[in-house]
């Protein structure tokens, strides 16, 4: 669902499980990822995806659209899954939401960066293309 018809709080929940067990620690307050993540991250709640497994968040992206090198961009500001979740295809679904929504707003690319070790996230995103 679209993070437009969601809390923050639901939003920070999803945010702080998918990366409860990442290498880098990310230790913040819902007050701190909201000024970062919805701030100078550039991401919007309108271009962000969240899953849901009832009434427990449980996979999170956030996008955002930007010019980059003169192009109209859709900006992947994070993407994770809780670790009881993954390999469940969650990950390419939301990766899909992105992708359609970035279609929609006539972006003419899409951009994310990526932890070079984080092997797991690589391979992902080389499936995607």
């Amino acid at each position: 669902m679209r993070c437009n018809d969601v809390s923050m709080e639901h939003i920070f929940q999803a945010f702080s499980l998918g990366f409860s067990d990442y290498s880098i620690r990310l230790t913040m307050d819902q007050d701190d990822f909201v000024a970062r993540f919805f701030g100078p991250e550039g991401n919007t709640r309108n271009h962000s995806f969240l899953a849901m497994d009832e009434d427990q968040p449980i996979g999170l992206i956030l996008g955002g659209v930007r010019q980059f090198d003169g192009y109209k961009t859709m900006r992947c500001g994070t993407l994770c899954i809780a670790p009881a979740y993954r390999g469940q295809g969650i990950s390419n679904k939301l990766l899909e939401l992105h992708k359609q929504t970035a279609i929609s707003a006539d972006c003419q690319q899409l951009w994310l960066e990526v932890i070079k070790d984080n092997h797991r996230a690589v391979k992902l995103y080389e499936k995607q293309g």
